[in-house]
């Protein structure tokens, strides 16, 4: 649950980024912000109603918006009864900007790390003043795929789930950051992310699961130096299923063109000049649809081309 109360001029402006993201309004933050510190000079306490009453008067919140918020979405009912003349029931706690935005309980919020189409990632922390990543999906569905998945496996290049409340997956806090900042990488980095990515795919088709979301994005390098793989939403078992296992193959081919040319040759066909022979025909055959494709041991013996000089050929 979104809890608030004790709202103070240091929390509003983190409030406020954090409301509009979740009830789909980023472009609000500014109004939602001066609601916020009008509130504050009201009252020092404040609650879920006016709250919800502020959000209400704000230009662009509709009642949509408001009601596909999982912010927002616990305390329909009881709006919904006083509205119509009845009673309202008691609503939920106070709210308090220091303690959780719809955080499982025992975690408190700190920042907002990232968002995407599934959601966003927060930083939180424990009771035991421990560090967490907070990963805010869709549906209860998806994270309980994602639980699921993530705690079949175990490899120090995936991150371990610890829990999961409702839409809410929690996981090992890991500092680092993806390799989008990082594009086009040198060919000894390459090598680098390519062994780290391999050995983690084949751990991973070894215990019966696909990836199934290889991309710069899904790939992090930690602060001690470390590859990991992330973002296990699209995770499939395998159950002999050829199909999905050359579907890994082929994004990894497609990981490795983008590290090397970043977004240097829009036509997909093509290779600029200066790339040797030997790793364009492994790129390529890694990204064919038909085919044989190179298996994970042969990939990891080409991949040793991209850690010495060649000459282009």
């Amino acid at each position: 649950m979104f809890q608030v109360g004790d709202i103070s001029a240091s929390t509003v402006h983190t409030l406020a980024g954090l409301i509009a993201t979740r009830i789909g309004y980023p472009a609000g933050e500014e109004f939602l912000e001066a609601a916020l510190t009008e509130l504050t000079q009201d009252s020092e306490n404040v609650g879920l109603s006016p709250l919800v009453a502020k959000v209400q008067t704000l230009s662009g919140v509709t009642a949509l918006k408001l009601r596909k918020s999982a912010f927002f979405a616990e305390h329909q009912a009881p709006r919904q009864q006083e509205d119509s003349g009845a009673r309202p029931e008691p609503l939920p706690q106070e709210v308090s900007a220091k303690t959780s935005l719809g955080l499982p309980p025992g975690l408190t919020f700190v920042k907002i790390q990232g968002q995407g189409g599934f959601g966003m990632v927060l930083q939180a922390r424990t009771q035991d003043d421990e560090i967490v990543i907070v990963k805010q999906l869709q549906s209860v569905a998806e994270a309980q795929h994602e639980e699921r998945v993530m705690r079949a496996l175990d490899h120090p290049n995936i991150p371990k789930a610890r829990g999961r409340h409702q839409a809410f997956l929690v996981m090992d806090f890991v500092v680092g950051d993806d390799l989008k900042s990082e594009i086009p990488m040198k060919p000894e980095r390459i090598y680098q992310v390519g062994l780290a990515v391999l050995e983690t795919l084949s751990y991973m088709h070894r215990s019966n699961y696909v990836h199934g979301d290889i991309k710069p994005a899904n790939v992090m390098l930690t602060t001690t130096g470390r590859f990991m793989l992330i973002d296990f939403g699209e995770a499939k078992t395998i159950d002999g299923n050829a199909s999905r296992v050359e579907a890994d193959i082929r994004m990894f081919g497609n990981l490795l063109r983008r590290l090397m040319l970043g977004n240097e040759v829009s036509d997909e066909t093509k290779w600029p000049t200066w790339v040797p022979l030997i790793q364009r025909r492994l790129i390529d055959r890694c990204r064919q649809k038909f085919g044989t494709q190179p298996d994970l041991r042969e990939m990891t013996h080409l991949l040793t081309t991209f850690s010495v000089p060649l000459q282009v050929g």
